[in-house]
């Protein structure tokens, strides 16, 4: 089929506050006719229960997703306003319609998804229990500074305390399995602007490449601040960019 004709569904996800069902209406649109919506990056975590099947509402309908689509979904929803519209693999490339109409199949959905997209969420899974949502962005940030976006880190050089919180939010980020099969991403076939999330931190995959790019380049000479989690950073981003 010719791409430009290619059908995809895509998910409307609407608002929705903490605790409340994720709610979805799906459309059938065609790809190339500029339909703004974003592609939904994750893996799943090998660890946890897959019989433990969570529920999302499409079109008023239950169906079950795995713990970390519905923890996605959960978090990246808008609370207010104007709805978000992803296309989800696991959701979307199917043969059979969510709502009514047919889509494309297999690959070729998969294709025309991924080439007209303009962004990709990357879910690398929520924050663990020990980690404060203010210390996982602080980790992020972290990479974004040896990126050479911020001229010290974040954490401050003279608070020890901060500085151990950060080191071990940064340990608990790169052992997570989410960011773990980072490493397995074609991102050649990922839109060419990405976000990582995780929890409700986020960072500009821009600065993961560049964080990565810098490590691999200059090594142990990089000038970074000592601490387990800026190594296990340096050893993780090292491997992700000869990955690539």
């Amino acid at each position: 089929m010719d791409p430009s004709k290619a059908q995809i569904f895509i998910l409307e996800v609407h608002p929705g506050a903490p605790g409340e069902p994720v709610a979805c209406t799906s459309h059938t649109v065609n790809p190339a006719q500029g339909v703004p919506y974003e592609v939904l990056f994750y893996s799943e975590d090998e660890t946890a229960d897959i019989s433990a099947q969570h529920a999302v509402f499409v079109d008023g309908r239950a169906v079950a997703v795995s713990p970390t689509l519905h923890s996605a979904l959960t978090q990246l929803r808008p609370r207010t306003g104007e709805a978000r519209y992803f296309w989800i693999e696991a959701l979307c490339a199917a043969s059979t319609d969510l709502g009514g109409a047919r889509s494309s199949t297999g690959d070729e959905a998969v294709r025309a998804a991924l080439q007209h997209s303009d962004h990709c969420a990357v879910w690398a899974g929520p924050l663990p229990g020990a980690v404060g949502a203010a210390d996982g962005q602080a980790a992020l940030d972290t990479v974004a500074w040896v990126a050479g976006v911020f001229y010290k880190p974040p954490y401050g050089l003279n608070d020890a305390g901060r500085r151990a919180a950060v080191h071990a939010a940064l340990s608990a980020l790169v052992r997570s399995a989410g960011w773990r099969k980072i490493w397995a991403f074609d991102r050649a076939a990922l839109p060419g602007v990405a976000t990582l999330y995780w929890g409700p931190c986020r960072l500009s995959w821009e600065l993961v490449d560049r964080a990565a790019e810098i490590l691999t380049r200059e090594g142990s000479a990089f000038g970074g601040a000592p601490g387990d989690g800026v190594e296990a950073l340096s050893g993780s981003l090292r491997g992700l960019a000869l990955s690539s």
